[in-house]
Order: structure tokens, then C-alpha cells, then sequence
């Protein structure tokens, strides 16, 4: 037997729709969220890359390791060509964190 009448259960649900409708309001006016601010210096992302100028002549103008032949390799590039007679194993060479030299040999790419 249920005592309560037909006038207090459109009061809960009434009751309960206005909660609902007053939460719903309240979250639209909310604003969005913001990133903080980060201290000191600007991110990475937004500082400008460092303007390099092109050597003049014969010299180094890159570096990077990357891999050749199934091993780690060290890639130099120059700002002119090279000549393929040249023993470049004479001319350079690679030391490791402890200055012992490192082996290997020296391959000249098909563009010089």
C-alpha cells in the first residue's frame, strides 16, 4: 500500500527535474580550462630555431649519426665535394669518451 498521492510524486519528480535543469545551466556558463602558465623560460615549442649561416669554402656544414650497413654510423657532410682518392682514414678521426680511437673506415656517399 502506497501512501504517498499522485500530487507528491510530481512534486519529487519535479523537484528532481529542477536539480537536474539547475546543474545543467550552471555547467554551460562554466569557462573552459585553461593551460598554466609555465615558469621562467617559454617553451621549446615556441622559441624561434637559431639561425645558422652558411660557411664560405670548403667546410663542415653537418653532422648526425645514423645507421649504415646494419651499424651505427657517423655522417659528415661538407659544403663542397669530395674527392674519392683521398685516404680519408689518414685525414679523420673519431675518438670515444675515453680518447681511445675508434675503428672503422670511411665511405664516400655516390655524390661526393
Amino acid at each position: 500500500m502506497d501512501l504517498r498521492t499522485p500530487v507528491s510524486r510530481s512534486r519529487h519528480v519535479g523537484a528532481v527535474v529542477l536539480v537536474v535543469l539547475s546543474l545543467a545551466i550552471g555547467a554551460c556558463n562554466r569557462p573552459p580550462p585553461s593551460v598554466p602558465q609555465v615558469q621562467g623560460k617559454k617553451p621549446v615549442a615556441a622559441e624561434a630555431p637559431p639561425k645558422t649561416e652558411k660557411p664560405q669554402g670548403f667546410a663542415l656544414s653537418s653532422t648526425r649519426a645514423e645507421p649504415f650497413q646494419g651499424q651505427l654510423a657517423l655522417t659528415l657532410e661538407f659544403t663542397q665535394p669530395m674527392v674519392g682518392t683521398q685516404g680519408f682514414d689518414t685525414l679523420i678521426s673519431v675518438t670515444g669518451p675515453k680518447d681511445e680511437n675508434v675503428q672503422g673506415s670511411w665511405a664516400l656517399d655516390d655524390n661526393g
